[in-house]
């Protein structure tokens, strides 16, 4: 019993002792040290940044914004690049503020992220921040999606599935980007604005909706999208309203969409080259002096089934500065009819043909016009004669969607501007922190802590020789 208290009043236990003592208050104090601090932006990489363009808009702003990260577990549940990320944006402006909530007593899913204002509120799932593109498809995937991709290819025994995804798939076609810096500024922009420009998008059939990529792209730039179950009537809050018409319009949304246009509606229409033949739609438009041949009829320009073709005088294309690219396209044919300006947006060079699945059918030649724009007073139509797709966008480096874009602007007559901010590509597939991350962390643990506690018993062992 005496050596245990011989031992209890030594001076080595009572060091040990405060050792641990004192180890266990830098971490409590650690614990308790704000977010940034314990987890400083120190990877170097680019896909976190800020860029000018979000720096200069930050800059002007005059009214309060809130952003909301919704994390299971608080600061501990926030990840340490996204975080800090969004810390800088109340860095770059004392009119907004960054808080931490809990995501199961909001309700919310755990990473998510909301911007709100005095006006409006959007929600954004952090995983919405990056997305890959197979530029051979045109698909949009998110990190999930690419991710259960990859761990079929990992995992599957069967050649036939393994070549399917190969081809569908290939690496070399997936690319990787960054649009968190575009969502968030172009959230703020959209939460404070003072009217919300809505594009409404109806697919005939009532199954379908717009292009992930090209619905992100609008919702950037301050719009609002809504897709429309049905068309018995159009939302008196839509400025635009795009129509993909792959089948035909039934004759009661045709009257809808008469009526909208004659009220003064904006319409960006696209078309199948396979279903030309479309009684209802063309009775619409036959109002406006446009109409297609009545057979299936595919575009071609110099043999080719992508081509080029941006020509004319008119807004949408003062603002597009890109090439189009056209793939299954159809020809769309013009005739003068009172109280209507048209212009042809896009066409085939003098070369083109128009390909004709009719039966020792001799292709015609010529120039070919594959978009126009019709305006009657107050009503602006703008017809494309092909879908929207992922593919030729991916093709033309995205000027289809920017020519898309351009369109509603002009349509919606929103006054909207572009801010001027890309999404960023990723050299890398793999969505990772930087490794100067970790290397920071090994010089702080396995150099600078140990040579400090070395620097210090040689001090202590000097001033001992001393004495």
């Amino acid at each position: 019993m005496s050596r245990i208290l011989n031992l209890l009043k030594s001076r080595r236990f009572l060091l040990c002792c405060a050792l641990v003592l004192a180890l266990a208050a830098i971490n409590v104090a650690v614990a308790l040290l704000p977010f940034r601090v314990r987890y400083p932006d120190v990877s170097g990489s680019t896909t976190y940044r800020m860029s000018d363009a979000t720096r200069r808009y930050l800059g002007t702003l005059n009214e309060d914004v809130e952003i909301v990260y919704y994390t299971t577990g608080g600061s501990a549940g926030a990840d340490r690049d996204l975080y800090p990320f969004l810390l800088r944006y109340a860095d770059a402006s004392p009119h907004i503020r960054v808080t931490l909530a809990d995501a199961e007593e909001a309700q919310m899913s755990d990473q998510t992220i909301e911007i709100r204002s005095a006006r409006r509120s959007r929600t954004i799932p952090a995983i919405y921040l990056f997305y890959f593109l197979n530029s051979m498809t045109g698909e949009l995937l998110s990190p999930v999606e690419y991710a259960t991709i990859l761990q079929l290819l990992s995992t599957t025994t069967d050649p036939d599935m393994m070549q399917s995804l190969l081809t569908l798939y290939n690496p070399s076609s997936i690319s990787s980007y960054f649009s968190g810096d575009a969502n968030l500024t172009g959230a703020i922009r959209y939460v404070l604005a003072e009217q919300a420009p809505t594009v409404c998008v109806y697919v005939t059939g009532g199954s379908g909706d717009m292009n992930l990529l090209l619905r992100q792209q609008l919702e950037q730039a301050g719009y609002t999208v809504q897709t429309l179950d049905d068309l018995d009537a159009v939302p008196e809050t839509c400025d635009a309203l795009c129509l993909y018409a792959a089948d035909d319009l039934t004759e009661a949304e045709a009257a809808v969409l008469t009526d909208y246009l004659s009220a003064g509606g904006a319409l960006l229409l696209t078309t199948n080259y396979s279903q030309p033949d479309n009684p209802n739609l063309a009775a619409v438009l036959a109002d406006y002096g446009l109409s297609s041949p009545t057979v299936e009829n595919l575009l071609y320009d110099d043999n080719y089934q992508m081509f080029h073709a941006v020509e004319g005088d008119h807004p949408i294309l003062d603002r597009f500065d890109g090439e189009f690219a056209a793939i299954y396209a159809h020809s769309i044919q013009t005739a003068e009819t009172e109280g209507v300006t048209q212009t042809v947006l896009l066409r085939t060079s003098d070369q083109g043909s128009s390909l004709t699945n009719e039966e020792d059918a001799e292709p015609q030649t010529g120039s070919f016009a594959l978009c126009v724009a019709a305006e009657a007073g107050d009503t602006r139509l703008v017809w494309l004669a092909m879908p929207l797709d992922g593919q030729a966008n991916g093709l033309s480096g995205g000027a289809d969607f920017d020519f898309a874009e351009q369109t509603i602007r002009w349509m919606s007559d929103s006054g909207t501007t572009d801010l001027g901010i890309s999404d960023r590509a990723i050299p890398s597939t793999q969505l990772s922190a930087g490794t100067n991350v970790a290397i920071f962390w090994i010089a702080v643990f396995a150099v600078l802590i140990p040579t400090a506690l070395l620097a210090a018993g040689l001090i202590r062992r000097y001033a001992r020789s001393k004495r």
